[in-house]
């Protein structure tokens, strides 16, 4: 069920923000019939403060959100992790945070586990990064930092994270300006107090896991561009051609268990593999691996995006055993199905849905980039359609281009995303944190 959001660019490749979480809605009572109900929403007004993936969500009932907003001066910014118990009606997150935390303002990235939180800052003047993770007292639901893990990386490098109460892991790559280079996975093991929640680790004790040195360059240098952990398991996409899937056998020992190919090769361009989710809650580990369309050439005609489902096998072995395909009506055939996805037992939430609005205000319109939800069972099926611009009635302003949902999050019953709408040149851009509660769970 952990989601590769950690460093995920969005499908249309900028950096998921969010500026400031100016309100929340509570949920309303639980309609007739199976429904997705947005209930959270936190609308933002202000630009300049980038934070990666500021929104994460857990089964075990909590809701994290990064609030950047303004203190005192034009420039001047405070952030804050806040904390939303899952209280009401069918897991819905609470109206308002029960707890806030400052943090540092160069936060880079959140990741979040069933008792465990890790917030990454970055320090571009030293170079420097640090995991921040924080874990939950038992006895009073009250979250504290209990460990820092200091990582001193290229302030040019792609970090993504990932992260279970048993292990931290980290994907770094070269920067997308970088002539050569090869990516790396670092996994860190960590044990998590039963009765204080304190967490403990250590950053000179790391798996470090890299690429085949038969790949090509490109997919080397991709290694570890997306990361799904979960329990003893592990996938690492290169973005390129290839996904690798490991699995623990000791706290600091990950053995290579399955390597899937690209089939269209060689891909090259950063479509294969956009998304992974792993998830080993069930009979046997699953992996939910989402390709976004592509081009035959420029000008040349959209190939559809995929969402592909591997089951291990007891004996060992995985097996392609389903494919989300695109549903009518989605624009450019479902190019841009895979570039989001997120699995949780027999359910996925995978995007984007690209849906084509009239203009208001004399534009010409606006791209509403959706979330799906989906069952599997002999084959896959469809079961609801998630609006980005629906929780606000709609298009919000004359002139919005577009809504995208980033770093979408599945847990049960409950989606989370971070909702990245582009406005004309006279409003600027809005960031907010969303959140839809199934009813009935």
């Amino acid at each position: 069920m952990s989601a590769s959001w950690s460093h995920r660019r969005s499908f249309l490749g900028a950096i998921a923000v969010i500026v400031a979480l100016t309100g929340a809605t509570a949920c309303s009572p639980a309609p007739t019939g199976p429904s997705w109900t947005p209930t959270l929403v936190g609308w933002s007004g202000t630009t300049g403060a980038f934070v990666e993936r500021p929104l994460a969500a857990t089964p075990a009932q909590w809701v994290a959100v990064i609030e950047m907003s303004p203190t005192t001066g034009p420039t001047a910014t405070s952030t804050n992790l806040l904390l939303f118990p899952r209280t009401g009606v069918d897991g819905a997150p609470a109206a308002t945070p029960s707890q806030t935390i400052a943090l540092d303002d160069n936060v880079a990235g959140l990741s979040m586990s069933d008792h465990v939180i890790a917030v990454r800052s970055r320090s571009a003047i030293a170079g420097l990064d640090t995991v921040h993770l924080y874990g939950v007292d038992p006895a009073t639901n009250v979250w504290s930092q209990s460990l820092g893990l200091p990582r001193g990386l290229d302030v040019n490098a792609v970090v993504v994270m990932d992260v279970t109460d048993t292990a931290l892991v980290l994907g770094i790559t070269p920067s997308p300006n970088s002539l050569s280079g090869v990516g790396a996975v670092l996994v860190y093991p960590l044990t998590v107090s039963s009765t204080t929640g304190a967490i403990s680790g250590s950053f000179l004790t790391a798996a470090s896991l890299s690429p085949d040195p038969a790949w090509t360059a490109s997919d080397r240098a991709g290694f570890g561009r997306v990361v799904s952990i979960e329990h003893d398991w592990l996938a690492v996409s290169s973005g390129q051609d290839h996904v690798s899937v490991y699995h623990r056998t000791a706290p600091t020992t990950w053995v290579p268990d399955f390597v899937m190919t690209n089939p269209i090769t060689p891909g090259n361009d950063g479509r294969f593999a956009r998304s992974l989710s792993l998830d080993d809650d069930g009979a046997t580990p699953r992996l939910l691996v989402g390709t976004q369309g592509g081009f035959s050439g420029f000008g040349g005609v959209p190939t559809a995006g995929r969402a592909e489902l591997l089951t291990r096998r007891a004996v060992g072995g995985w097996d392609l055993t389903s494919t989300i395909s695109p549903r009518d009506g989605s624009a450019l055939g479902g190019f841009a199905l895979g570039v989001e996805a997120s699995l949780d037992g027999d359910r996925a939430v995978v995007g984007y849905y690209w849906a084509q609005l009239p203009g208001t205000g004399g534009f010409a319109g606006s791209d509403d980039y959706r979330l799906e939800l989906w069952n599997f069972g002999a084959t896959p099926s469809f079961e609801a359609e998630l609006s980005v611009l629906a929780p606000y009635g709609g298009v919000a302003q004359p002139g919005q281009t577009q809504a995208v949902a980033v770093g979408a999050r599945l847990a049960g019953s409950h989606v989370s995303a971070v909702s990245w709408d582009v406005f004309g040149s006279a409003v600027p851009t809005h960031f907010s944190a969303l959140s839809w509660d199934r009813h009935p769970a």
